[in-house]
């Protein structure tokens, strides 16, 4: 399983939630998930010359207690 380490930000915005952010994007790879041939298959279908087998990614994730 690919593992990916980020550098976090945890803020607590009152009572009951608090946010966590990626302080730089991650950048995930399509091999790492056994993607790549799918993403020939889009290529092609696309008819683009290339398509990027690595992506970054951000994230801002809101948590609420129930």
């Amino acid at each position: 399983d690919p593992r990916y380490n980020a550098e976090l930000l945890a803020t607590r915005l009152d009572e009951r939630r608090f946010q966590v952010v990626t302080l730089e994007p991650l950048v995930i790879h399509a091999q790492d998930f056994d993607m790549a041939p799918d993403f020939k298959a889009l290529r092609n279908a696309a008819g683009l010359s290339a398509v990027s087998l690595s992506v970054p990614v951000g994230a801002v994730l809101i948590f609420t207690a129930r």
